[in-house]
Parts: structure tokens; sequence; C-alpha cells
């Protein structure tokens, strides 16, 4: 903290040196004891004031005049930064200082760093010590007029006779009239002969005039502060503060009051360390031009009231009784005002505070005009606040208006934000469900699809794509007959077929009424009770339980009837006759025999290199065991001689499957790495490999008849297989988790599967529900079996034309491939051709050498009738109209043609013509083109990737522009006729606005190699094409121009595509009609 400079009194002449007490200041010692600094052109007389930093000396220059010189040393700080802080505060007020009469004048400044310190010279203050003679003479001029009776002696408190002596002062007293000052003239710079002795020099400072007369008359007061307001617009003008106003810190140089001590001047708000003096500065801290207005205001307040600043606000005892009563508290409504706690509540500047001082000088009432400007003030804020509350209120309504459209596009932002989102993870699942399809895994599938099923309130996004993969996912059992809370581990059926028995992983085993589907007994055993069989011609159940297996009545399972010990039992199957049951355990075989009640162990495969759950299967006549073996081989074992008879190899990995065919000649197995095969017996070799199944094929069973093999897999599916041709008959699919066990009823056509979560399904394996496949092309029924080369399908999806080598066009019922009309005499060979929407018309566009001429066939009439379309020109696209009312030829004159098909005689009649627009690159090329369902837009689109649209009423072009870069393949428009889609050969498809012809969206690209057809779902939301060397089929949801789904099975390009309903999509390509199914909306109760 930089503490002020203090003055350095003299030392009492009247007292010899020793015994003057030290100050404070001098107590400290010298700041330089090496001696007085070097001051150019100055004689430094005597130090007059000391501080933290620095010291003021008297001095006298080389013409005589007396100064003050501070020096500042450096070695009083602790860092060079405030040190030069302090030097860059002086060089920034010494130009200032001497451009006003209320600040002490900066007449040089310099710097010895050698040494250590900087200095400036100032203008002397007065000598108080002069001041003080002339006080002693008028109070005895008072003395010696009240002893002749003019006038009673008049003392201030604090320049009393006692105080003088020494004596404290009460610590109240009323408060006495103030003591006036001589007349404050103008004076030189004294010179030294002036002086009484150089020794005896005092400062004259406001703190010595108080200490000398107390408080101050009213009008010296409002001088001083007129003066130092004035002095503080100054310094405030020109960016500095002061930031330790106080009384010793005010000068009077010639009688004038000056802020001395600018070592504390800064810049405004610079940061600094915290300087002032108690009691002045504000709550906030010094720096700032309103703390040096607060500062002032506690100082005018000990000078106009005799008060300590620490009694602010507080008015003085005898107060009211004063002559200066009025004037004084105008005065001090000021100071009040400047010394607010708020910084807000202050003057704003100086000049505010000195323009309320000329007021009061003026003989204006502060307090007044403050009160009529509050209440002025208050009216008019009444005014202003109504008016606001008006404003307010129209604003507030706007206000509201405004944010609830912002809320309202906010929400709207978010919504669309979510449903993109939403969007986006539903054409991800679309895809991922079809996936999880191919790999066979419908629990995946169904998980994916389920999540999409909307709730109330919900956006439903399900399209037919959602519906067609549902239907895929449906289950082909008959029924779940039960279900078990862990892993299906093996299933049997008694020999009438009546009961199915399961056990699962925990040990629990259940016993089913197959007709009524109802449980009839449950038992836990005790582990591990993985294996059961039923007795033939009986209702007699083995299972294990702990060490022992007990033979007991299915539906009796706390009851059993016979048991024998045994540990470990992984297998377990009864003898033809039903009296002996061979069981496997790790690591023997045993026979028992339940009449004699006798076990024979065959302790020989303990040697084998066994699975830790061992597969086997025992032949019917009991005579042989086939075991699998870890990394795929399997041994015959023959239970007579306890040994190996032989060894199948094949599998690659380990079998977990096997089973005899009921005749004994044949075995099945089913391993790890995917395959099922069947080995011949007796030549003990493989017999057919059978592959279908994505990964490990656990479980395999015969039929009674034994012709089907069934196998099961941890991919979901159960397989059926002829075993003659080794072909694949038919796929089950409707389990969710891997399936573990399979058996065929012995009464036949029903097959129970178990499965890892614990389902047991039943399948009717007699009829074939599986989703109908794709039929070939039908071939005509002629002696000569002409092949169709041209075909087509119309845009509803009912009718199919083909065109044979012989020149018959037939039409076709597609969906059940009959005969709907036959036409012959169509001989010329056409390049392509056109079925109108309702199957009556084709149109037929023929190759160059044929006049421009095309044929137009009327399934209705059974008649050809040829008309020349374009001259001599070729004939390039051919488009009907929906109602199939309207026909339009484009030709290579340049010129699209639109016929009447209603007229009479041939039924062709022109109805307009329109020349088509010739690109620079070459003569105009349409190779497509397609009406609006409105039938008043023809959309048509060239070799060069142009689109143009025609209105027909007006018969003239609406639009012209370049939609591909490469031929425009396919035009199709949106049911309701407002966007029409385009696709280019590459295999790019585009949506367009037909109004504005802008493009919706971003460009849809997916694997096809090329586009043959283009159409749109009947609700507009989904693009449907098809085409390329793949003969894949794409739909896209047109809200997010994402791929969807993929169909698959076409083997050569795909040329149409249509709806034939809201379900059925049906896809033509030259070797096949596909129909492609999805359940009706309404059937889906999930």
């Amino acid at each position: 903290m930089n503490n002020p400079i203090e003055p350095k009194p003299p030392s009492d002449p009247a007292k010899p040196p020793s015994s003057a007490g030290p100050t404070p200041s001098t107590a400290r010692g010298p700041l330089f004891p090496e001696g007085p600094p070097d001051i150019p052109d100055h004689e430094l007389l005597r130090c007059i004031g000391r501080g933290a930093y620095g010291e003021v000396w008297l001095a006298r220059n080389v013409m005589g005049t007396y100064r003050a010189v501070k020096v500042v040393y450096r070695r009083t700080f602790d860092h060079d930064r405030p040190y030069e802080r302090e030097f860059t505060g002086i060089r920034r007020f010494e130009p200032v200082s001497r451009k006003h009469h209320s600040q002490v004048d900066i007449l040089h400044v310099g710097r010895d760093d050698e040494r250590g310190y900087f200095y400036y010279v100032m203008e002397l203050a007065d000598d108080a010590s002069l001041e003080s003679e002339k006080g002693e003479r008028r109070e005895s001029e008072k003395v010696r007029k009240w002893e002749s009776g003019k006038s009673p002696p008049t003392h201030s408190p604090t320049h009393s006779p006692a105080h003088r002596a020494g004596q404290a002062a009460p610590a109240q007293t009323p408060l006495s009239p103030a003591t006036p000052l001589s007349p404050l003239t103008p004076r030189t710079p004294t010179p030294l002969s002036a002086l009484r002795t150089p020794d005896s020099y005092i400062p004259h400072t406001l703190k010595w005039e108080m200490h000398q007369r107390g408080r101050l008359p009213f009008d010296e007061c409002l001088q001083i502060a007129l003066g130092l307001t004035t002095a503080l617009e100054h310094l405030h003008s020109h960016g500095l503060v002061h930031r330790d106003i106080k009384p010793s810190n005010i000068i009077f140089v010639d009688g004038v009051a000056k802020l001395a001590d600018i070592g504390l001047v800064a810049v405004v708000e610079a940061s600094m360390s915290f300087v002032g003096t108690p009691g002045y500065f504000p709550p906030e801290g010094t720096g700032t031009p309103s703390a040096d207005l607060y500062a002032l205001g506690k100082v005018l307040y000990e000078v106009s009231l005799g008060q300590d600043r620490q009694e602010f606000p507080k008015l003085p005892p005898g107060f009211a009784a004063l002559e200066e009563h009025d004037q004084l508290l105008e005065f001090n409504a000021v100071l009040v005002k400047a010394c607010q706690t708020d910084p807000a509540k202050r003057y704003e500047s100086a000049a505010d505070m000195h323009a309320d001082l000329l007021l009061i000088q003026s003989g204006k009432s502060i307090q007044r005009m403050r009160w009529l400007e509050q209440r002025q003030s208050l009216f008019t804020k009444i005014g202003v606040a109504a008016a606001l509350l008006i404003a307010l209120v129209l604003v507030a309504l706007h206000l509201a208006r405004e944010q609830a459209k912002r809320e309202a596009t906010l929400r709207t932002r978010a919504e669309a934000g979510e449903s993109q989102a939403q969007q986006n993870a539903y054409a991800s699942d679309m895809n991922l469900a079809q996936q999880a399809l191919k790999d066979s895994n419908l629990g995946r599938a169904l998980e994916l699809l389920t999540r999409h099923i909307p709730q109330s309130g919900q956006q439903d996004l399900r399209g037919w794509e959602w519906r067609y993969l549902w239907g895929r996912c449906r289950s082909e059992e008959i029924c779940t007959l039960g279900e078990h809370e862990r892993w299906v581990m093996a299933i049997d059926f008694s020999s009438d077929g009546r009961l199915l028995a399961s056990c699962d992983w925990g040990s629990v085993v259940k016993v089913w009424d197959v007709g009524r589907r109802q449980l009839v007994a449950e038992r836990k055993m005790r582990p591990w009770a993985w294996a059961l069989a039923f007795a033939p011609r009986t209702n007699l159940l083995a299972v294990p339980d702990g060490g022992r297996v007990l033979l007991c009545e299915a539906d009796k399972l706390d009851a059993p009837i016979a048991s024998y010990r045994q540990w470990g039992t992984y297998r377990i199957a009864f003898s033809p006759d039903g009296q002996k049951t061979v069981s496997a355990t790790k690591p023997n075989i045993v026979i028992h025999d339940w009449a004699r009640a006798e076990s024979r162990v065959l302790p020989g495969i303990a040697g084998l290199n066994l699975t830790d759950v061992l597969p086997f299967a025992i032949a019917p006549d009991l005579n042989t065991v086939a075991i699998g073996l870890k990394d795929g081989p399997i041994v015959l074992w023959d239970v007579a001689t306890d040994s190996a008879r032989d060894l199948l190899q094949g599998h690659e990995t380990s079998v977990w499957g096997l089973d005899f065919s009921p005749d004994g000649a044949t075995l099945a197995s089913g391993s790890g790495d995917a395959s099922v095969r069947l080995w011949h017996v007796a030549s003990r070799s493989e017999r057919t490999r059978l592959s279908g199944h994505r990964s490990s094929a656990g479980a395999v069973a015969f039929s009674p008849d034994g012709r089907t093999l069934a196998s099961a897999g941890a991919d979901q599916t159960v397989m059926l297989w002829s075993v003659g041709t080794g072909q694949r008959l038919r796929t089950l699919q409707g389990h969710l988790d891997g399936v573990s066990a399979v058996r065929f009823s012995p009464i036949g056509g029903i097959l129970a599967s178990g499965c890892q979560d614990g389902a047991i399904k039943f399948w009717d394996v007699k009829s074939d529900t599986a989703p109908s496949r794709p039929r070939a092309l039908p071939e005509p029924a002629l002696p000569d079996r002409a092949a169709a080369y041209r075909y087509g399908l119309s845009a509803d999806g009912r009718t199919l034309f083909t065109l044979n080598t012989n020149g018959v066009l037939r039409f076709w019922d597609s969906l059940h491939f009959k005969e709907k009309k036959s036409v012959a005499g169509v001989h010329e060979v056409f390049s392509f051709g056109s079925i109108s929407p309702d199957g009556r018309y084709v149109c037929l566009g023929f190759s160059e050498g044929t006049d421009g001429k095309v044929s137009l066939v009327d399934s209705a009439q059974g008649t050809v009738s040829r008309f020349n379309a374009h001259g001599s020109n070729e004939v390039d696209a051919l488009a009907f109209t929906w109602d199939s009312r309207g026909l339009a030829t484009a030709g290579a004159d340049w010129k699209i043609k639109v016929w009447d098909l209603t007229g009479t005689g041939n039924g062709v009649r022109r109805k307009a013509s329109f020349d088509v627009s010739s690109p620079a690159q070459s003569e105009p090329y349409v190779i497509t083109s397609a009406f609006s369902p409105q039938g008043d837009l023809l959309a048509v689109g060239d070799v060069y990737g142009r689109i143009e649209i025609w209105n027909i009423p007006l018969t003239r072009r609406v639009a012209d522009f370049s939609a591909h870069s490469v031929t425009v393949a396919r035009i199709a428009f949106s049911p309701d006729g407002t966007q029409f889609a385009t696709a280019g050969i590459d295999g790019k498809l585009r949506l367009w606005e037909v109004r504005s012809q802008r493009q919706v969206g971003h460009e849809m690209k997916g694997q096809l190699t090329g586009v043959g057809c283009v159409t749109f779902s009947p609700d507009g939301r989904r693009l449907v094409a098809g085409g390329g060397t793949d003969g894949a089929i794409k739909i896209w949801d047109l809200a997010t121009f994402q791929e969807l789904l993929t169909l698959e099975g076409h083997r050569y390009p795909v040329t149409d595509v249509a709806f034939l309903d809201e379900n059925t999509l049906v896809s033509i390509s030259s070797e096949a009609v596909f129909f492609w199914e999805a359940p009706d909306a309404r059937s889906i109760n999930p």
C-alpha cells in the first residue's frame, strides 16, 4: 500500500532539538542514508515529508525560488513493476498538471537509475507557520477587544487553548461558529528572505487548516468544493484518477486549494495495488472517477461540519441552531449524493457535482429542485409506466406470438429431427432384418421388425417391405405345444403317437397329450436327466434320475415301477421288443434287461476320443451302436464283442446328431461343419452329403417310413430331405433360437422339434405351406412350340403378354397363368412393345425398314391394326395413358404424336403432334415416355439425359431440362401425379416435382447395374426399380431416399414390375414371373 506523504513538522525553536519528540516519519529513519540525493539546479534544504516509497524535500533552485521535490526510491518496492508504474503515472500527469489552476504544477521530472530513484519538482505549498503567526495575532486582537468589552473571544473546538496545550477536547461539543480565515489574496512565491527560517517551514494543507480552525465557514467550503470538482473534472477527462483524496493531500498554493500527492495518480481502471486511506474510499475500492467523488464528499463533510468521516452522514449536535443551517443542508445534500454506497446513485461525473454546487452558490435550493425533479419524474414515470404497460402488453402479445411461432418451429424441427432419426433407424433395421432372414435368424428378424410396430400416437413408418418381411417371419408350425424354461435336450413320441415326452438342460421331464395339447405330467429329476425313450407298444418311459435310470408310466413320473443303477446317462434307447435298453454313459455302454433286472457293462468305449456330450445311436437290432467322436469320425461299435467294427470318416468337426433308419441300412449324422451326411451301413461308406444349414446341424431323425430325413441346426431351421434323392424338400422356419431335437410321430405326417429357447413346436410335413415359388413364363400349346421372344406386364400387374416367333401374340392372366386371348398375324419382328394399363391393347414399335408403322393389337376385338405413325422414320418410344384410351409415339422425325384410341374404323385418330427439341450434340432420340395419371402431361426422356414435359390440352412444352448425364432409361409418375421418377442406364434414380421440375431429395443409387423398370407403390411412399444383369429389385423410401429392401430371385434382368394390389408385387424377366406376397395389413396382429 502506498502510504501518503505526511508533512514533517519543524523543530520547536523554543525547545532544544533533543526535547522534540520524533514524529512517525522521522522515527523510521532516512530512506537514503548516504545523504540527500542530487537534484540538478536545486539545493535540498530539509526533508519536510516522508512516506513508504519516498521523501518530499524543501528545495531552493538557482533562482532562489523555493520548491518541493519528491524523491521515490527503487529500494522501497519489491519489484520493478510497481516502481515503473509510479514513474509512468508521473510522466502521464506532468503535462496535465500545468493546465488547471487546482492541480499542483509539476515543473521538472528526472531519474537516476544508477542510484535507484526518480524525482519530480513541484510548486511549493504556502508556509503554514506564517499563517499560524497571523492566527495568533488575530486571537490576541480578539482578547484585547474582549477585555475592552467590545466582543467575547471565540475558539474553535480544535483551536482552544486547552487543545493547543495538548489537553483532550470533549467527545461531543455543541458546534461553534466557524472561524473565518483572513482574506485569501493571491500571492507571489515567497523568497527565502520572507520565510522565518527554512527549518520553520510547514506545508499549508487542508488538514493543518482543520487542525487550527475546526470546521470552516460555508462560503470557504463552497469555494474549496468548486475548485476541487473542476480539478477532478480536468483529471478525469484525461483518463486519470487520484485514488487518495484526503485533507492532508489538499494543499494551498497562493491561497488556492490544490490536489497534491500526485504520486498516487493512475490510469482509470488500471490494475494496481489497493491504495487509499480508510474512511475516504467507497466499498468497491479506489481506482474510478466515482470513487474520487466519494472521497471528496467525505473530505467536504469533515470540513463543513467538523465531524469525523466515520460519522457520515450524521449531523452534529446543535446543527439546527447554526446561522448557516439552511446553506449547510443544501451543501450536505450534495455530499450525501456524492457518498452514496451504490456507485450507480452517485454523480456520474465531477462536472455534474460542480453544477449542483454552482446552483447552491447562486442561491438555489438543491433539495427543492430534487423534490420537484422527483415529483416530475414520478409523474413522468407514471405516464411512461402507463405507456410502457400498454406497450409491454402489446409487446408481450407480440412476443408471445413470436415465441409460440419459435416454439412451433423448434418443435417442428425437433419432431423432424426425431422423425428423421426414426426413419434412418427404420431403413437400417429393414436391411438388417432381411440379412437376418438370409441367415435363417428368425428371432433376430422378428426383434428388428417388432421395434417399428407403432404405439398409440406414433407415426407408422411401415410400408410394403415391412409386411413382406413380417410375412417371411411367420412360422409354418401347426402349433407350439409347450415350453421349457431351459434348453430342450431330447424329445420322443409314444408308439401310438398320443404322448410326447421332453427333457431340458435343468433335468425337468414333461409329458404332453398331443391330441389335447396339454401337459399331463412333470417332474424335476436329479442331474443329469438329458435323455429319455418310450418303450415300444407301451406308455412306459425310461428316464435318468441322478445315479439311476427309472422306468415309469408316462403319466406317473413320481411312481417308478423299476430302476437300475447308472451314472451320467447321455443317451438311451429300447430294443424293438421293449425288453432291453441300451444307454450310453461316459465311458461305458450299459445294456439292461428289465425282465431279468440284469445289466451288462461294455467298458470298451473308454479308450475312445469321446466328446463331452456323447452322441450315439442304437441300430434297431441292438447289435450296433454308432458313436460320434471328437474331430468328426464316427465309430460303429459291435455290442456283442464290445469292440469297434468300423470307422466312418468325412465330417470335419465333431458330430452332434446320429440316427439309424428304421431298417438299419442307413445312418444319418449331423455335424458342427454344418453338413448332414447319409452313410451306407453295410458298405461303411458315405452315401450322400446334404448341404443347406448355415451353422451346426445338431439333431437328425428319420421318418417312420425311412424316406424323409429331418435335420435341425443352430441356424433356427428344420430341413426336410428326400433320403432317396438327397434333395431338400422344405425348410421349416419358426424357431427363434437354435433347434436342438427333432422327432417324427410314429403315425406319420407330424414332426416335433425342440429349441434352445425351450419351445416345442409341431409341424405338418405332408402339406406344402412354403411361400409360392417363381413360375416360368408359359409356353404355347402349339405343335411348333414357338418360343416367346417379347413379353410385357400391364401397369396393374394383372395381364401378361407374350409374342412368339410364329407371330402369335397371347394375353395371359398373370396371377393364374391362364390364357385370356391369342391374336395371330403379327409376323414382323419388332424391337419393343407396350401393353395398356387395362391389358386390352398391345402396341408394337417396329425396327428400321418398316416405314414408321406401328401395330396395335386389340385383345377385345382380336384384331391387329397397322398405321403409319411417323412416315418413313423409325418409332423409338411408346406410352399409353393411364385410362388406356390414348397412346403416344415418339419417332426419329423429332416428333411426338398423341393418338386417340376411341375412334371408329381402325380405332386410331391423331390427337396432337409436338416437335422435340434438337440438342446441340445430335438429332433427338427419345428412349422412353410416360403419361401423368390425369393424362394431361406427357414426359419423354432421350439418349442425352434430357427430359421434356408436354401439356397435351394446351399443346405446348412446359419443361425442358437435363435430368441425367446418361441416357434416361425409364420415367414413372406418382399415383397423385405431383412427382415423377427418372432412371438412368447407370442405375441411378432421381425424384422430381412436376410443377417446378426441381429435384426432390438426393439421388438414389443401389447395386443395380442398370434400370429396366420403375414404379411407385400404391400409396406413393415407395419407389421400386428392377433391372441390371443380377436380376435384383430394390425398394426405396421416398421420405429419406434410403434403400429399404432388395428382392433377389430373378436370374436375368427384370423388364417390368407392377403392384397387383396393395399386397402383391409382380415382376417379370425373360425366364420367370415372380409374385412377391406381403400379408394384408388388417391380418397382422403382432
